[in-house]
């Protein structure tokens, strides 16, 4: 499988969410300015709101979600 980069421009705003799609399948990529953190954080949902990634810790450290 070939890695494809798609560049998704971040703006000054606080919170924003994007709708990908990838390979036939819809995403949602919301990214979010988190104060205490002081540093943006990400999250990734596939269509219907499942998360598959968070980046949400004091850390920032990614987190996959139980199975």
């Amino acid at each position: 499988m070939t890695l494809q980069y798609v560049p998704i421009p971040l703006y000054e705003d606080a919170f924003y969410t994007y709708r990908i799609s990838l390979e036939s399948n819809s995403y949602t990529f919301n990214a979010y300015y988190n104060e205490r953190l002081t540093g943006w954080c990400f999250d990734l949902y596939e269509e219907g709101g499942v998360s598959i990634f968070m980046m949400m810790e004091s850390n920032c450290d990614n987190h996959l979600p139980e199975e």
